[in-house]
């Protein structure tokens, strides 16, 4: 890793804290519906592993529910899709 990218990677990762991710995994969501991790990370411009580590912090946190396997949006390949979990999901879950 160059001594650029290493740079400019720290200065990405202090402007985009978990929380400021977490609103732009749910903003999207919201606006486009249901995602697999892999086309909201190239949507988000963010590396996949750091998508799937806020994915599964919302899940754990109720924030997101399991839509099923369903088509890549850019590979067609069925992957696992999540959603914004809804109030009325969120009083009906035991």
């Amino acid at each position: 890793m160059s001594h650029l990218t290493a740079t400019t990677s720290r200065e990405a990762y202090r402007h985009l804290d978990a929380s400021s991710l977490y609103e732009l995994i749910l903003s999207l969501m919201r606006e486009g519906g249901e995602w697999c991790i892999s086309d909201a990370a190239f949507e988000l411009h963010l590396e996949r592993s750091t998508t799937s580590a806020r994915f599964n912090e919302l899940k754990h946190m109720g924030k997101l529910e399991y839509a099923g396997k369903k088509p890549s949006r850019r590979t067609g390949i069925n992957s696992m899709h999540w959603k914004v979990k809804t109030q009325e999901t969120l009083f009906n879950s035991n």
